[in-house]
């Protein structure tokens, strides 16, 4: 199983309710840390407030080795 947050994108590992993400390129891993997909889910259900996945992750556990 499985678990993709984004395209181009596949969640590694969860540990105390943390997402660990790899992203298979730059590119994806700059919008992921962008908030953009979270933008866009926000709008759709119309919350105002939400957390960018800088504010969960730190960008170098995104791009390339996730292990701590």
């Amino acid at each position: 199983n499985s678990i993709t947050l984004t395209p181009g994108t596949i969640t590694m590992d969860i540990k105390d309710g943390v997402f660990y993400v790899h992203a298979l390129s730059q590119k994806v891993a700059d919008e992921l840390n962008a908030g953009e997909m979270e933008d866009r889910v926000a709008h759709i259900f119309m919350e105002a407030d939400h957390l960018y996945v800088q504010d969960v992750l730190d960008a170098a556990r995104i791009y390339g080795s996730l292990r701590i």
